[in-house]
């Protein structure tokens, strides 16, 4: 039987949820990150979501364009930014761009839903300029506290990834942030629902209800919520310090890594 087409909503964090205030702050660092390479540049997002860090990419690109292949998300995106950035709905493994168009391509939180994350690669490859990058975010699989989306196929590994992306023909190099060695309580417990929710299908497909849900676990782990922005700003000098990984082993430390490939 075919796998169903899947959707995507429901595990995104959208405008106007409650989440974490350092859930912002990854935010804000992943987009400052993203916006220095960007700057002057022809910039292309895919799997923008709701398209929370594409104004601070827009205020440094030469030219952004950006897309996301569930319509949910797309009509959220195009509701806030009317217009401001051209926006597509977009397979990452099929994209119609023409070859060497782009200076750099980016990709947070998404390549673990890709049924094909080789096809992506080569294809950001394809679309990519002489000396371009593609810039991706991820949770690290590899961390105590992980916990795997509902829609996802697969995590990798920093040693997988350098792996899958020289074979692309990238240069890569992998950076750890937000090191934690022990998990609080909170944490722990967190984990342990979030885990038993999801093998036990009780994780709701109506972004609404995943939402409440998402918000009673997050009261547990937190004391303190913040409101999603539909779009974050990013200081010019937003701090995102990072610590270059060795790719010749797991990392267990780090929540989240972020991977710069480079083309030749």
């Amino acid at each position: 039987m075919a796998r169903r087409s899947p959707t995507y909503a429901y595990v995104t964090e959208m405008p106007g949820n409650q989440v974490a205030p350092e859930q912002i702050e990854m935010i804000v660092c992943r987009y400052a990150w993203a916006a220095r390479w960007a700057a002057g540049k022809d910039v292309l997002e895919v799997a923008c979501g709701p398209g929370i860090g594409l104004g601070a990419l827009a205020a440094r690109a030469r030219r952004l364009v950006a897309g996301d292949y569930d319509l949910a998300c797309l009509a959220v995106c195009r509701a806030h930014y009317r217009g401001r950035v051209p926006l597509l709905r977009l397979d990452a493994q099929r994209l119609p761009f023409p070859d060497q168009c782009f200076d750099l391509v980016i990709m947070f939180e998404a390549i673990y839903y890709l049924p094909d994350p080789d096809g992506f690669l080569a294809e950001a490859r394809r679309i990519l300029r002489p000396a371009g990058r593609l810039l991706l975010a991820l949770p690290n699989r590899d961390w105590p506290g992980f916990a795997p989306s509902p829609e996802s196929r697969r995590y990798f590994s920093p040693m997988e990834l350098a792996h899958h992306g020289a074979r692309a023909g990238f240069a890569v190099k992998v950076y750890g942030r937000y090191p934690q060695a022990r998990l609080t309580t909170a944490q722990r417990l967190l984990r342990l629902v979030r885990r038993v929710a999801t093998v036990l299908g009780l994780v709701p497909k109506d972004p609404g209800k995943t939402e409440a849900v998402r918000r009673v676990l997050k009261r547990l782990a937190y004391r303190r919520l913040a409101t999603l922005p539909p779009e974050v700003s990013v200081p010019p000098d937003a701090p995102c310090d990072m610590t270059a990984l060795p790719l010749d082993r797991p990392d267990r430390l780090h929540r989240v890594f972020y991977a710069e490939l480079r083309a030749p």
